[in-house]
């Protein structure tokens, strides 16, 4: 990508079954008002409650922060 990050796959190593994904994306269309990067993740309903989707936007924001060195990151829910 243009800003070396992107949504990723999440696979469960016990069983290699496809998780759902997670990860950093340089948002430009949810707000008008300014761009941001933003974290984000989106689980199988079967894999919800096991720390899947933590352990992932913490992976992230380590990522986003230590590694790219960004100042902030934001993220938003759909209600």
């Amino acid at each position: 990508s243009d800003y070396d990050i992107g949504r990723l796959a999440m696979i469960l190593k016990s069983t290699n079954e496809f998780v759902g994904w997670s990860g950093l994306k340089y948002e430009r269309e949810v707000r008008q008002e300014f761009n941001y990067y933003d974290v984000g993740y989106r689980l199988k309903e079967s894999f919800w409650g096991h720390g899947y989707a933590t352990e992932a936007a913490i992976a992230s924001l380590d990522y986003g922060f230590n590694t790219l060195n960004l100042k902030e990151i934001n993220a938003a829910a759909d209600v």
